[in-house]
């Protein structure tokens, strides 16, 4: 069995020097485009808000919600009881979120 430095020394051997690092790039940008797909899409209508990850759509009408807010890049959903109806990870700019619950009137969380 042979040890993982001389299996890369072999392949440095037979190889340009430029493949490695290409492949290393190209193996970068495949894990970064795959974990960008696996990010939450937050949508907040005055009725209600949608989350949808994957296959998987998570619907909070705004009957159900006394309390709604962004914390430490959560959207998180409380409902009269002061119950956690959602806790999910916002992508990209959490403070839009935050904008998109004001401008459709959605109850603020209490400090």
């Amino acid at each position: 069995m042979q040890s993982q430095a001389e299996v890369v020394q072999r392949v440095a051997e037979h190889v340009p020097v430029w493949v490695l690092p290409a492949l290393g790039l190209v193996a970068g940008v495949v894990v970064g485009v795959l974990g960008t797909l696996d990010d939450p899409e937050v949508l907040v209508s005055a009725r209600e808000i949608v989350v949808r990850k994957g296959d998987k759509r998570t619907r909070v009408a705004r009957s159900q919600v006394a309390e709604a807010g962004v914390r430490d890049q959560h959207l998180v959903l409380f409902d009269a009881a002061d119950s956690e109806l959602l806790h999910q990870r916002v992508p990209g700019d959490p403070q839009a979120v935050e904008r998109a619950l004001q401008q459709h009137g959605w109850p603020a969380i209490r400090p």
